[in-house]
């Protein structure tokens, strides 16, 4: 059976990027298909994988403009060729369930989220003719796929209600086993020097945009005189370097080469902190892994993997009062380690691969 593997676009290592890993650790020989792929973004083992690009790729102006290329990825994911493929699996979180496929091809669609802006689930000022015709082929190309799997429930029921289909719910793989061996590494000394004469310290990680709640957690933080060490990048940055003594940022920390050092950092942590609406929420689940409690938003995709007052603590609303309401109650708890490791076990990469 000739297997094509289908990406939407490869332009930062993220959870979506994780399951490609994964895909192609099952189907080595498998060629991965991309609208574009920005080679200084992705991990060095990717070089040595065959990577096929759609014209997006040969146009610089498009490839150093983001929103312009966004607006071309539904045009260039049509435009990919997989005609002598029996078999194609995507992984989409938003443009290659609409891969062109031929009656004889069976296609299985691994999706991470459905589009947020144009199914009204994040507010956006975008353009209502752009919103319009979004939700028309995001529709339509949901249809397409013989097979869709989503990555949690909340997933699963946003597929009924958008696209009025069934999905089949596949938790994303977590490389446990290979986390918990990186705990053996040390701390690289750049970090031993940032980490200096802190005892006790909660964690932040993920891409720094504002609607992870980055910036909540630092205002509360400082108020509890407590501190918080934010694992990420992204534009807020600059406001997070200097934000007070009790924030600390490390921004070395994007690719895959240094999940042993975040690793190292989560596991040491007196818990892991969440404040987006997560469609799942890998980072989540790792700190279980490493025995670390959890206190987030308590919506969506971290209702799937924590377990109010077992393996964490949830506050409903983004803001301060209830962040340090929640963090207070998280210390008054005595949480066991065993049961909050033996809690990710679940999401380990063999369930997924099964």
């Amino acid at each position: 059976m000739k297997i094509a593997l289908v990406h939407d676009q490869l332009t930062q290592y993220g959870g979506a990027e994780r399951v490609l890993d994964v895909l192609h650790e099952m189907y080595p020989d498998a060629p991965i298909y991309t609208t574009l792929y920005l080679r200084d973004k992705l991990p060095e083992q990717y070089k040595s994988w065959d990577i096929r690009t759609s014209y997006l790729d040969k146009l610089p102006l498009i490839r150093n403009h983001h929103r312009l290329r966004t607006l071309l990825f539904p045009f260039a994911i049509r435009s990919l060729n997989l005609k002598q493929f029996d078999l194609i699996i995507s992984d989409t979180q938003g443009v290659s369930k609409g891969v062109k496929k031929l009656r004889h091809q069976k296609h299985i669609s691994y999706v991470h989220t459905v589009p947020w802006v144009i199914w009204g689930i994040k507010k956006s000022k975008g353009r209502l003719l752009t919103k319009f015709l979004g939700k028309k082929w995001d529709y339509k190309t949901a249809q397409n796929p013989d097979v869709l799997l989503a990555n949690s429930k909340t997933t699963q029921a946003r597929i009924a209600n958008f696209y009025n289909r069934d999905a089949i719910v596949v938790y994303p793989p977590v490389e446990i086993k290979k986390l918990r061996s990186a705990l053996s590494a040390e701390l690289s000394q750049d970090l031993k020097e940032k980490m200096e004469n802190i005892e006790e310290y909660y964690v932040f990680v993920g891409r720094l945009e504002g609607y992870k709640g980055e910036l909540e957690f630092a205002r509360a933080f400082t108020l509890l005189q407590k501190t918080l060490i934010i694992i990420g990048k992204g534009k807020n940055e600059e406001l997070l370097q200097d934000f007070s003594p009790y924030v600390i940022l490390i921004n070395t920390l994007a690719t895959s080469d240094s999940d042993d050092q975040k690793a190292l950092i989560i596991s040491k942590a007196k818990g892991l902190v969440n404040g987006s609406i997560e469609d799942f929420g890998i980072n989540m689940v790792e700190a279980l892994a490493l025995g670390v409690p959890v206190i987030a938003l308590g919506k969506a995709g971290a209702t799937e993997i924590v377990n109010d007052g077992e393996t964490g603590v949830f506050f409903q609303n983004l803001t301060t009062e209830e962040i340090t309401e929640a963090i207070k109650k998280a210390e008054s708890i005595s949480f066991s380690k065993s049961k909050l490791m033996k809690a990710s076990d679940r999401f380990d990469k063999k369930t997924f691969k099964d």
